[in-house]
């Protein structure tokens, strides 16, 4: 799955993957295709940059849900379009900085262990 930022051919880095990982924990949660009710890759993508996301159903695992709206957050460090971006479309790369507010994938690993932890310290 791609991050909006792929999708419009920007500069991307390992947030856009969080982005991808967000989306598949969403999958694994609801056992549905990420927007599956659209019919074309190209209905989901318009989806994706107009910002919207598939409802995230509440979850017995505290902070999964957490994860998932945190990986999918839609910044990635860019607040506005480049003027230049439909002159120049390959000059629109330098425009786009790291995500501020997606996590980083060691977060998510931290945070998924912990949550882990504190499942496997539940059923003991």
């Amino acid at each position: 799955w791609l991050a909006p930022e792929v999708m419009k051919n920007w500069k991307y880095n390992e947030s856009s993957d969080v982005y991808s990982l967000g989306v598949i924990y969403w999958e694994i949660l609801t056992r549905q295709k990420f927007f599956g009710d659209q019919a074309f890759l190209s209905a989901i993508e318009d989806l994706v940059l107009q910002g919207r996301r598939p409802p995230v159903p509440e979850c017995p695992i505290n902070g999964y849900v957490n994860i998932i709206t945190d990986c999918w957050s839609d910044a990635a460090g860019i607040t506005t379009i480049p003027s230049s971006y439909h002159l120049f479309p390959s000059s629109h790369s330098s425009h786009v900085q790291s995500s501020d507010k997606r996590p980083t994938a060691a977060e998510v690993e931290t945070r998924l262990k912990a949550m882990l932890q504190e499942s496997e310290a539940t059923v003991s």
